[in-house]
């Protein structure tokens, strides 16, 4: 039997994997740098759509329900929501940084690449004990699946801005 955050763990579990596929290529340090750029953007190319929907859920979805329980999440709003912008932001940068005609400095890249993975390892921990463990505690199981149905709707994917 499915559990109401079964997607979310699902799509975080995406979104990890997509990371590790990130830490492979910047790790190609042998590879000559057309190659690492192209693997790069490649990687990129699908994984900051998804992070937007991904993050577009979240705040649609979580962030709402967050303000509705009695106690104050107002710290636990505004950390989720400066989460998502750096996240966003990253992603911006990197792919900026990749469509720039410029020689690129592949250290440099090395070390934002690798500030976005760990910056999706640690917003899955974040849901994790900011919202899902919060909402679980707080809410009947009725508004927890109408919270799963909610998530689990289709929504448009967004194309990154390259």
């Amino acid at each position: 039997m499915r559990r109401w955050d079964d997607t979310i763990h699902e799509e975080h579990e995406s979104l990890r994997a997509q990371a590790e596929d990130l830490r492979a290529v910047l790790a190609m340090s042998e590879a000559a740098p057309a190659q690492r750029q192209a693997a790069l953007a490649w990687i990129l190319q699908g994984l900051w759509p998804a992070l937007e929907v991904h993050l577009q859920r979240e705040e649609e979805i979580f962030l709402p329900a967050l303000r509705r329980l009695p106690g104050d999440e107002s710290r636990n709003i505004a950390l989720l929501q400066e989460e998502h912008g750096v996240l966003q932001a990253v992603c911006q940068r990197l792919a900026e940084r990749l469509a720039d005609p410029a020689p690129l400095r592949w250290s440099s890249i090395q070390l934002v690449g690798g500030l976005l993975r760990q910056l999706i390892e640690d917003h899955e921990q974040h849901i994790e004990r900011l919202v899902i463990d919060v909402l679980e505690f707080n809410l009947a199981p009725g508004r927890l699946a109408a919270l799963a149905r909610a998530f689990e709707a289709p929504r448009p994917v967004m194309m990154a801005a390259a």
